[in-house]
C-alpha cells in the first residue's frame, strides 16, 4: 500500500503508537504531509516514541556516512592558516576525547563579533550570547549568507582538521561550523554522524537539536534535546532547545519548560530572552 493511502498509521502496533516502519519512514522524510503531521502530533506527547525516533535517526546516520565534500577550504585555506597561528593557541573547553579541536576557538571568537547568533536554538560550547537571527523565508533559524570572513576562515580550519583526522569531536565541531555559515544540510549530516558514534555525548545531541530546529524539524529537535538532557541534566542549552521545540509544536508543556530553564539559567542575557518567551506564551 502506498504511504499516502494509509488511513490509520498507528493501527499496526495495536497500542496507538506508530510502528517502527512508520517512524523509520518519518526519519527518512518519505511520509506524505498529512501522515507526517499525525506522527508529529503523537511523538510530541510520547517520550517513548521520541526515544525510538532518535535511535532510528542514529542508525540511519551511521549507515549513510558520506565522503567529505570540501568546499570552504579552497577559498580560505591561506587565511585560515595565518589566523590559526594567531588564535589557535587559546584552549576552549569541549566535551569529548579531544580537548581542543582545531579551529573551534577561532569560531567562538568570530561568532562573538557577529550581530546575531547563527540559529534560533542554542549551541553548546563557549559561545557568547547574541540575539536570535531575523526571520528568513518565514522561519527563524539559519543565518543569512552575510557571514563574516572571520567565521568562514574558522570554518575552513575546522573542515581541514576534520579531513585530516576523522574523530567524533572534529566531525561534531564541523557540524557547528557548517551551521555558523548557514549550511544546515551539511551541518545535520556532520552532527548526525557524530551522534551516531557517541550517542551519549550531551553537547553533540544538543547541537544537533539546534540545527534540527533551524530546519523546522521540531520533533527531531525535541528528541535530540531530551537525549542531551538525559546525558547531562544541567546542560542549559539543551533545556533551552527543548522548551523552544515545545513552543514551536504549540504544546501545552512549553511554558513549564521555559520556566524550568529560567530557574536554571545564570546568564542575564539568556534569562531575558527566556522571559520574553514566557511572556509571549502568557499573552
Amino acid at each position: 500500500m502506498a504511504l499516502n493511502e494509509r488511513r490509520h498509521p498507528f493501527a499496526g502496533d495495536g497500542g496507538g503508537h506508530p510502528d517502527a516502519e512508520l517512524l523509520a519512514e518519518y526519519a527518512d522524510q518519505v511520509l506524505a504531509a498529512d501522515m507526517r503531521a499525525d506522527v508529529e502530533r503523537h511523538v510530541a506527547r510520547c517520550a517513548e516514541c521520541r526515544a525510538v525516533l532518535v535511535d532510528t535517526m542514529a542508525f540511519l546516520a551511521e549507515n549513510a556516512r558520506p565522503r567529505w565534500q570540501p568546499r570552504l577550504i579552497a577559498a580560505t585555506a591561506g587565511l585560515a592558516a595565518a589566523a590559526a597561528l594567531v588564535i589557535g593557541i587559546i584552549q576552549p573547553q569541549w566535551l569529548g576525547l579531544e580537548t581542543d579541536p582545531p579551529g573551534l576557538r577561532q569560531l567562538t571568537i568570530a561568532m562573538a563579533n557577529e550581530p546575531t547568533r547563527p540559529l534560533e536554538g542554542r549551541l553548546a560550547g563557549d559561545f557568547s550570547y547574541a540575539p536570535a537571527p531575523a526571520l528568513i523565508r518565514g522561519l527563524r533559524g539559519a543565518a543569512d549568507l552575510t557571514v563574516s570572513p572571520d567565521v568562514r576562515i574558522a570554518a575552513a580550519t575546522i573542515e581541514k582538521a576534520a579531513q585530516e583526522r576523522d574523530t567524533p569531536d572534529r566531525v561534531a565541531v564541523l557540524g557547528v561550523a557548517f551551521a555558523a555559515t548557514g549550511d544546515l544540510d551539511r551541518a545535520v549530516v556532520s552532527l548526525e554522524r557524530a551522534v551516531a558514534r557517541e550517542p551519549g555525548n550531551a553537547r553533540f545531541q544538543n547541537n544537533l537539536s539546534a540545527v534540527y530546529m533551524a530546519r523546522a524539524q521540531y520533533i527531531l529537535a525535541l528528541t535530540a534535546a531530551e537525549r542531551a538532557l538525559a546525558a547531562d541534566p544541567r546542560l542549559r542549552e539543551a533545556c533551552f532547545n527543548r522548551a523552544l521545540a515545545f513552543e514551536r509544536l504549540a504544546d501545552g508543556e512549553a511554558r513549564q519548560a521555559w520556566e524550568r530553564c529560567l530557574a536554571a539559567e545564570t546568564d542575564p542575557a539568556w534569562s531575558a530572552e527566556i522571559r520574553d518567551h514566557i511572556n509571549t506564551l502568557k499573552r
